[in-house]
């Protein structure tokens, strides 16, 4: 007998196959939207939501009069035991044999079946079809977006994976039918634009940027991001994965892996494959999976110092376990001279790093990597870089292009790690030290700390060694459990613990309260009741039975992350630690506040220790914290570490009816957004903190508020209203005689006349005064604001020596205070002048190093500034299409930081590029707008400058 199945294809077309015979008409269009929509939602409906789902605009009679029609139209031809109808809902049967596409597409993309996702989308849902009345057609309109999106997800993780492969032809493919889904989609352009470049298809790569320019700027009047400009820019010159030039340090080499222990044996084959895969192959990405305490640190170590060689350009090293991807991301910058401190958001600070490492033949391993990493900031695109990962997290191992279960050592291997350490070469026909390896269940780290206790205590019997740790197991209930992964570990913890004398035991738990991270030893000093040199000795013992590591440099130590967990259930009174590690903090940060050396090992110390303060309700001690800590987060550009911790004091404000103290959070907080150009979250904390100020009648306060959001009005463009709140808070400065904010507010007041004048002079006057009053305070880097804004008059009065003058003593200013930020500013001036002089070559010499400065700091505003000098240098040479493509790369940043001054400059920009090409619409487009933004802003120089043109074209 033949078995009735329905089969039903919704994706792509439209065709509904009745036990092999397609069923080709439905009686009315009704019937055929009935099955859609209870194909597509599983569960079915009731009778009442569907009659007026499809018939919102009849009577309630005649609805339901409409569907039992619709009903049997649909029940009839197709069968009966094909739907469960009763008289209040309908459904399909799916304990009949029914086969739909999209479910089946839904189950492979939910599942991780990519490729069979990829074959069972054959496009859109039902297309060309449209539901007869408003409601039901825009619910179908909805289902087709969330199956293409799905659909789209599916191609773009292909796409990613077939390039991670090297499998270009297929790459394209998959990026292509992204396209024809979303024209608009710019990830999927970047994606074709990087398999054609590498499958050497140079000209398609860059016909793919022009169309995806072009489609944004017709249908959304954007530009592609920057990252797609710099795509584009390294695909021109033939570098793929390669940085503009930049002006390498002259650093060394960095090689930043842990040292080896003098007794590594046993992962002879392991190190050999790891060095091949790493030198030999085409795997970019290499993951070593094993549980804790298999090896797998050890082993990636060994491997990097095998391979110093291999990769002349470094080897960089980062644990998870123990520090930040923050503090992982800075360092690798730090280590080839770049300093990213101002980049303020995570993944700016990851394509930084990787577009340093792009043309650079380095190892990058990263160490502890479990599954709620995010691996995608340490992805890496250079074509030399290679990336080795340790974790205990199969899925994140899987995820590599190639990995290797690291398993345990052998009976024989154990032995010989076993003798190394006890420098005892007649191991290997032992049978109690046989049967201690078999025991450990040959755990490096565990047959490591046994060896290491036995050495300690010369004298003591292996046997005696053998019955302790069965004796340990037996007590943990180990052994009644069955052979347990890692039990041997954690009877080698136990028996560890059990021989340390109190000292010892009290200080290895309470450094547990790192939970893995570095520390120093007067950290740890601190947690016990011991004088510096018995903790230092204590460490010492600590570090010589493997119950520590010692890095040798700057007395530092860390536990391995098992032993750290093993420490802290060992810690009698967690809080009292706490309490103590707070203690210290604070007076490590009253003492080293703005000290770079030593706040750079403890930043990851630091948060952590400010974190658990909420659950000490430590409020005061946070608001001690943010106090002494705020200027360094300034200046070294912990704004990740600031936001945590200010979020936390705004909690701690609330505990407080101290006005004042809420009042100085939410400034300090709103300087940390603008730093990070979140103009609008920090107003909003200025308005918060401005109706405080008034109620505590604050009146410093009132005007640093005031100056503030000046600051983010003057950078936004909207130069009037900045100046009326300046000249509220000069006003109340002048009164409290508070001349270190009064020349702040000055200089601000200075940029302004400078920006609405005609003439210089108010400006000047404004620059004179704030120098004076600046030559009995010690305020360097308000001189260079006052240096500068000298220069910028020069400038504006066709003076270019003095303005040249005045630019490099603001640049020998910001040498002498190592101030590179305000470098960038500073070189800006110079470019300006030689532009202006006609010295063209010298001014695109000025704007890359600007430029190189400027990303390196993470300085979005004045990048912007270089890159349109650069745009306007290119224009004046010739290069129009170059030209052309950093303007509108500009355009995206000014949008970016919502800097309106300066998209309207490149947009008359833009309409001068599209003018020297003849291009009369499009200049005349530009220009308009860009006339409206001066409009709007009441900037007469734009405005006389979009005016003439417009009358002149």
């Amino acid at each position: 007998m033949k078995i009735s199945y329905l089969k039903l294809q919704l994706l792509g077309s439209f065709i509904v196959d009745v036990t092999g015979t397609e069923f080709e008409k439905f009686r009315t269009v009704r019937s055929k939207e009935l099955l859609i929509y209870l194909a597509l939602n599983k569960d079915g409906a009731s009778r009442a939501f569907l009659a007026n789902f499809f018939w919102p605009n009849k009577d309630e009679k005649k609805q339901q009069v409409n569907l039992r029609q619709a009903i049997a139209q649909l029940i009839k031809p197709i069968g009966e035991e094909f739907f469960h109808v009763d008289d209040h809902s309908i459904q399909l049967n799916w304990d009949a044999k029914i086969f739909l596409d999209a479910q089946e597409f839904f189950d492979a993309y939910e599942f991780g079946k990519l490729e069979a996702a990829e074959k069972l989308f054959s496009g859109d849902l039902v297309p060309d079809f449209s539901m007869l009345s408003d409601e039901s057609d825009k619910w179908l309109s909805s289902e087709r977006v969330r199956i293409r999106n799905a659909a789209l997800d599916v191609l773009h993780q292909l796409t990613d994976g077939r390039l991670g492969h090297m499998d270009y032809p297929a790459a394209i493919e998959s990026a292509r039918r992204q396209l024809t889904l979303d024209p608009l989609r710019e990830s999927a352009t970047f994606q074709l634009m990087q398999a054609c470049a590498y499958s050497g298809q140079r000209e398609e790569a860059i016909a793919a940027f022009d169309q995806l320019e072009e489609i944004l700027a017709d249908r959304l009047a954007i530009s592609p991001k920057n990252e797609t400009f710099a795509l584009l820019n390294q695909i021109e010159k033939g570098e793929i994965g390669t940085p503009l030039t930049t002006i390498e340090p002259d650093l060394p080499t960095p090689f930043m892996a842990p040292a080896v222990p003098d007794y590594f044996t046993g992962r002879d084959v392991e190190t050999a494959t790891l060095v091949d895969l790493l030198t030999n192959s085409d795997h970019k990405t290499v993951a070593l999976i094993g549980m804790g305490g298999i090896g797998k640190t050890t082993l990636a170590s060994v491997t990097a110092h095998q391979l110093r060689e291999a990769f002349p350009d470094g080897i960089l090293w980062g644990s998870l376990k123990d520090s930040s991807e923050e503090n992982i991301l800075k360092l690798w910058g730090q280590a080839f001279g770049r300093d990213f401190s101002a980049l303020s958001d995570l993944n700016n600070l990851a394509i930084a790093v990787r577009n340093t490492l792009a043309d650079k033949q380095v190892l990058v391993v990263l160490d502890n990597a479990e599954g709620d990493a995010d691996l995608e900031l340490f992805k890496q695109t250079g074509e030399k870089v290679r990336m080795l990962v340790t974790t205990r997290d199969r899925e994140v191992g899987a995820a590599m292009s190639h990995f290797i279960d690291v398993a345990e050592l052998n009976q024989e291997t154990s032995l010989q790690l076993m003798g190394k350490i006890l420098n005892d070469t007649d191991l290997a026909d032992n049978e109690t030290a046989k049967e201690i390896c078999d025991l450990l269940e040959y755990l490096p780290l565990a047959v490591e700390i046994t060896a290491q206790v036995l050495r300690s205590r010369k004298g003591v019997p292996l046997e005696r060694m053998l019955e302790r740790l069965k004796d340990a197991q037996h007590r943990l209930g180990l052994k009644a459990a069955g052979v347990a992964s890692g039990m041997g570990v954690r009877a080698t913890f136990e028996v560890s613990w059990e021989i340390l004398n109190q000292p010892l035991q009290t200080l290895f738990s309470n450094v547990g309260i790192f939970e893995g991270r570095s520390f120093s030893l007067e950290a740890a000093d601190s947690l016990v009741e011991t004088d510096q040199f018995e903790t230092e000795d204590n460490l010492h013992d600590l570090a010589a039975l493997s119950l520590m590591k010692w890095d040798g440099e700057g007395q530092r130590f860390r536990q391995h992350p098992l032993l750290a967990d093993f420490a802290l259930e060992k810690l009698k009174d967690k809080k009292k630690t706490q309490k103590r590690l707070v203690e210290y903090y604070l007076t490590f940060a009253q003492e080293h506040a703005l000290n770079y050396e030593a706040l750079t090992p403890e930043w990851d110390n630091l948060l952590a220790t400010i974190l658990s303060l909420e659950e000490l309700e430590g409020w005061e001690q946070v608001l001690k914290f943010t106090d002494l800590l705020h200027e360094s987060w300034f200046r070294f550009g912990r704004f990740f570490d600031a936001d945590k911790i200010y979020s936390l004091a705004e909690c701690a404000t609330r505990k407080s009816e101290n006005l004042n103290l809420k009042i100085r959070v939410f400034i300090e907080w709103s300087k940390i957004m603008l730093e990070q150009s979140a103009y609008n979250l920090a107003w909003d904390k200025l308005e918060s903190s401005l109706s405080l100020a008034y109620q505590a009648e604050e009146e410093k306060s009132v005007a640093q508020i005031r100056y503030l959001q000046s600051y983010i009005l003057f950078d936004q463009g909207e130069y009037q209203k900045s100046l009326s709140l300046l000249n509220e808070s000069i006003r109340i400065f002048e009164n409290l005689e508070d001349v270190s904010n009064l020349v702040k507010a000055k200089n601000l007041q200075g940029w302004l006349y400078y920006e609405i004048d005609k003439e210089i002079d108010r400006a000047q006057d404004i620059a004179n005064e704030s120098l004076s009053l600046l030559s009995n305070h010690e305020d360097d880097f308000e001189k260079i604001s006052a240096l500068r804004l000298k220069s910028n008059l020069a400038l504006k009065n066709g003076d270019f020596v003095s303005a040249a003058k005045y630019a490099n003593q603001s640049i020998e200013k910001c040498d002498s205070l190592n101030a590179n930020s305000e470098k960038v500013s500073c070189i800006y001036l110079l470019v300006l002048v030689y532009v202006k002089t006609g010295d063209l070559d010298s001014a695109e010499m000025w704007a890359q190093q600007g430029i190189n400065l400027a990303n390196q700091f993470g300085l979005l505003r004045i990048n912007a500034l270089l890159l349109h000098s650069l745009s306007v240098i290119y224009l004046a040479k010739g290069e129009t299409g170059l030209a052309k493509r950093i303007s509108t790369q500009t355009i995206e940043i000014y949008e970016k930081i919502e800097d309106r001054l300066g998209y309207g400059f490149a947009l008359r920009q833009l309409g001068d590029i599209h003018a020297s090409l003849n291009d009369s619409q499009k200049a005349n487009k530009y220009w308009r707008k860009a006339k409206q933004v001066a409009e709007h802003l009441e900037h007469y120089q734009l405005l006389e400058q979009v005016e003439s043109r417009l009358s002149n074209n």
